[in-house]
Parts: C-alpha cells; sequence; structure tokens
C-alpha cells in the first residue's frame, strides 16, 4: 500500500494553532491506499499532532495526540480534506461529510455528519 497527504500540495490542507507559550497543535489528512491480490481499500484520516516543550528546544518533540478516521462511502472520498479547530473542538471535513472530536480525547468522534 501506499498513502498521500492533501497538504503536500495544498496548503489549505494543513492546518496549524499556536496552543500555549510551550505547544503548538496541528493537523494533518492523510489517505492510506492498501490492497491484497483483488481487495482493495482506501482509509481517510486526520492526525492530530502537537509540537510540545517549544519553549525549550532540547526538549520539543512532536508527539501524536490521535486521529480521526472517517467512514469510506464511496470511491468519491478523495477530497477536499479540511479540519477547523474551536477551542478543543477538531471538525475533519471529508468530502461532503463532516466529523468532530475533542482534542482532549480524539477517540471518541462523532459523524459522519
Amino acid at each position: 500500500g501506499w498513502s498521500y497527504s492533501e497538504a503536500r500540495y495544498n496548503r489549505h490542507a494543513f492546518t496549524y494553532q499556536q496552543y500555549d507559550d510551550s505547544s503548538d497543535r496541528f493537523a494533518i489528512p492523510l489517505t492510506d491506499y492498501g490492497g491484497m491480490q483483488d481487495d482493495y481499500s482506501e482509509k481517510h484520516s486526520l492526525y492530530l499532532l502537537e509540537i510540545a516543550d517549544k519553549d525549550s528546544p532540547s526538549l520539543a518533540s512532536i508527539v501524536e495526540i490521535g486521529r480521526i478516521n472517517a467512514i469510506s462511502e464511496s470511491w468519491d472520498g478523495s477530497g477536499p480534506h479540511r479540519s477547523v479547530f474551536d477551542g478543543d473542538a477538531v471538525y475533519f471535513i471529508n468530502g461532503s461529510s463532516v466529523y468532530s472530536t475533542l482534542w482532549t480525547n480524539p477517540y471518541e468522534q462523532g459523524g459522519p455528519f
């Protein structure tokens, strides 16, 4: 299999937010493609990442907080992929569907809406 991110070519697919003096938040959409013999799969996700301890360069790191996984409803789920931060809420726009979660609990998600 292989993967692709729209953020590689389109800056609007990448979401970045300064959270506080020591951390920043960002989100990157990723599509994983896989196939075994006659079976093909396509999985759309929004990865939630945080730059931790940015105020101390020797300790700074990128930490995966979680991800929002979209349900593949058809082969048309190829875009656009966008995300919005609103306080602790995160919204993932996947084609014509919207998913949501909280940054502090990314594994409980709502959607598609």
